[in-house]
């Protein structure tokens, strides 16, 4: 997926508006690329593969990257099936972590996060009661024990998502 995704951003560049929405009028995850032998597209990887693994394993949705800012970074490996396992959760530990992705605000008792969160809410709550109990899993100890003491307190919200491309060096 992600291989695919930077080469459907290398035969595009530069683009014109900066992320990867402008290409193909807004569709570029439905461009069917060869991959395996086959033509299928990124959608296709996504949804009719990674997110059918029995069981749903929500911690892919830190592993692929669209090429945008508010995407993951994308890690200087490829995924191992040796050590998935290990690789997805640090691949999670980095995502919750950043704080562009997901952050607490004391003050106001605000815990924000990724849209990412939102968009595939079905797949983290099938492997946690809610999408606090999700992120507290992979949350620095210090949040993580201040969310704990007031739960009762903490209100989730949304980061607005950013499409710009991810110039990851």
């Amino acid at each position: 997926y992600n291989a695919l995704t930077l080469r459907l951003i290398v035969d595009h560049y530069p683009l014109r508006f900066g992320g990867i929405r402008t290409i193909n009028w807004g569709r570029p995850w439905d461009i069917k690329v060869k991959a395996a032998g086959r033509q299928i597209t990124l959608n296709q990887i996504e949804h009719d593969i990674l997110r059918k693994w029995n069981p749903i394993d929500p911690r892919i949705h830190f592993a692929i990257n669209c090429a945008s800012i508010g995407c993951p970074k994308i890690p200087n490996t490829y995924f191992d099936p040796v050590t998935l396992e290990e690789q997805l959760s640090k691949e999670s530990v980095k995502f919750i972590n950043d704080v562009e992705k997901v952050s607490l605000d004391r003050s106001t008792n605000i815990l924000y996060h990724s849209a990412i969160l939102n968009w595939f809410e079905e797949d983290f709550l099938a492997v946690s009661p809610d999408k606090i109990s999700f992120i507290l899993k992979y949350l620095n100890k210090e949040d993580r024990s201040y969310i704990l003491s007031n739960i009762n307190h903490i209100q989730l919200k949304e980061i607005k998502y950013d499409w710009g491309l991810n110039k990851q060096e």
